[in-house]
C-alpha cells in the first residue's frame, strides 16, 4: 500500500479491460474522492506485486482471463481482492467468495467507491476509526461496523480463540470489533468472575485483560491463571491506561506476556496478535 501525506492511505488499483468509459469512472472517482483517509490511485496493470486491488471488466473475456491468469500465476503473493464489473449481474453488489466482489456495470458510480472501502476494511484491514479505549470520534465504529455488515465480514474464529477481560462496554465492544475483523473467536467478560469461569470452560489462543476490574483486579487475575498448570501457557496481554514503569513491573510480576497503554489502534492490536497467533497475516 502506498503511503500519502497527512498520515492517511492510499490504496492502488489496477483495471483489467480496454473500456474506457469503466477507465475513466475509476480514475474519476479516485480524483474526487482523493482527500480522505482511504485514497485510491490506478496504476499500471504490469506492476502487479504493488496493487491492492483489482477492478477488472467482466464483459471482456480477454480481460477477466487475464485477471485469473495473472492473479493465479503469482503463486507466492495472496490472491489480491477483485471488484468485477458486469452488466449482466443481478444484485448492485454482491460478494463472490471473500476475496471477490460484482458490480453491477450500471449502478457503478454509486456503489464503487463503498465497496472499495469496505475491501480495505475486511480483507486489507484498514481501519484508522478504530482505536481502543481512546476518545473516538463520534460514529466511527458505527462506520466499521457497518463497512464489514456490507462486505459480508462474520466472526468465523478461523485464525484462533481470544477472551478480553474489561468492565468498559465500550472497550469490550470495540476490542469485539477488531477481533472479529482479524477473524477471531471473541468471549467477553467484565469482571474476574466471569472471565475465570470461562478459562475454565474453554481454551483459548489469547487473554486480554485489564488491570483495572471490580472486585478482583488484572493482576490477581493474572497471578490466578498463571499459577494453574492447565492454564499457565495462554499469554496474557495486559491492558492499561497507565504507563508508568511501576505498573508494567507489576504486570511482568503477575506472571503476563504483554503490556499495552491504552488508546491501542488496530494495527498495534493486530501487531501482539500475529506475535502469538501467526496466522492472523493470513487470509
Amino acid at each position: 500500500m502506498g503511503q500519502i501525506a497527512r498520515g492517511e492511505k492510499e490504496f492502488l488499483l489496477t483495471v483489467f479491460g480496454v473500456n474506457p468509459a469503466l477507465r475513466t469512472i475509476v480514475v474519476s472517482l479516485c480524483k474526487l474522492y482523493r482527500y480522505r483517509d482511504r485514497s485510491y490511485r490506478v496504476i499500471e496493470r504490469a506492476d502487479f506485486e504493488s496493487m491492492d486491488i483489482a477492478i477488472v471488466d467482466a464483459d471482456d473475456t480477454d480481460a477477466l482471463a487475464r485477471w485469473y491468469d495473472m492473479s493465479g500465476a503469482h503463486g507466492d503473493v495472496p490472491l489480491k481482492p477483485a471488484i468485477l464489473i458486469g452488466a449482466e449481474f443481478a444484485e448492485p453488489v454482491e460478494e463472490v467468495d471473500g476475496r471477490e466482489y460484482r458490480l453491477k456495470r450500471t449502478r457503478l458510480s454509486a456503489h464503487l467507491l463503498r465497496t472499495l472501502d469496505a475491501i480495505t476494511v475486511r480483507e486489507l484491514k484498514y481501519v484508522p476509526e478504530l482505536v481502543i479505549g481512546g476518545s473516538d470520534e463520534p460514529g466511527a465504529h458505527a462506520v466499521v461496523s457497518n463497512l464489514l455488515e456490507k462486505s459480508g465480514s462474520t466472526d468465523n474464529g478461523v485464525n484462533g480463540r481470544v477472551l478480553v477481560v474489561d468492565d468498559s462496554l465500550s472497550v469490550r465492544t470495540q476490542m469485539d470489533l477488531c477481533l472479529r475483523l482479524n477473524d477471531m473467536s471473541v468471549d467477553l467478560a467484565e469482571d474476574a468472575e466471569e472471565a475465570l469461569d470461562l478459562i475454565e470452560k474453554c481454551n483459548y489462543d489469547v487473554i486480554f485483560l485489564d488491570v483495572v476490574l471490580p472486585e478482583m483486579d488484572g493482576y490477581k487475575v493474572c497471578k490466578l491463571i498463571k499459577s494453574n498448570a492447565t492454564t499457565r501457557t495462554i499469554p496474557i496481554v495486559m491492558l492499561t491506561g497507565k504507563s508508568s514503569p511501576f505498573n508494567k513491573v507489576r504486570g511482568v510480576m503477575a506472571g503476563c506476556d504483554r503490556y499495552l497503554t491504552k488508546p491501542v489502534d488496530a494495527e498495534e492490536l493486530r501487531t501482539v496478535l500475529h506475535e502469538y497467533i501467526p496466522e492472523t497475516t493470513t487470509h
